[in-house]
């Protein structure tokens, strides 16, 4: 008989665990006895079904990993083991952090432009004029 590998009424509690970074997906397939793509996909389901997912972005670990990658220092395979995921993942990753980056720049952007804007009529550049004390100049020998 072929098909899907039944997933378990307790998986709920793994993937609670493995969200926490508590426990990884090959511990998750060697405990169930099942492939770690089994686990994957059924981790894959949990998370459409449940909207909940590790935000590797905020994490340290991923900060860490994205400045090696960027400054050469760690190839995305070696950068997605530090994380624990594949070198795919971790280039998903990279792009949405870097999607993210440009969200937060456009939004600081769109804030500063909205921003209200000092302007002064001519009443008001009037009153700022008659509010200041004129200098006096002496008049001098040479001076006309």
């Amino acid at each position: 008989m072929t098909g899907k590998t039944m997933m378990p009424d307790n998986f709920d509690e793994y993937f609670e665990k493995w969200l926490a970074r508590k426990i990884t997906q090959k511990e998750i397939a060697t405990e169930l006895r099942v492939s770690q793509s089994v686990v994957s996909n059924w981790i894959i389901q949990f998370r459409k079904d449940t909207g909940k997912d590790r935000d590797y972005i905020k994490t340290d670990a991923f900060k860490d990993a994205l400045k090696g990658y960027e400054n050469d220092e760690l190839s995305t395979r070696q950068a997605g083991r530090m994380l624990g995921i594949t070198h795919t993942g971790f280039r998903k990753l990279v792009m949405k952090a870097q999607e993210q980056q440009k969200s937060e720049e456009q939004k600081n952007s769109a804030a500063k432009e909205d921003a209200p804007k000092k302007e002064y009529g001519i009443d008001q550049l009037m009153a700022n004029l008659s509010d200041e004390t004129p200098e006096t100049v002496e008049d001098g020998p040479g001076d006309r």
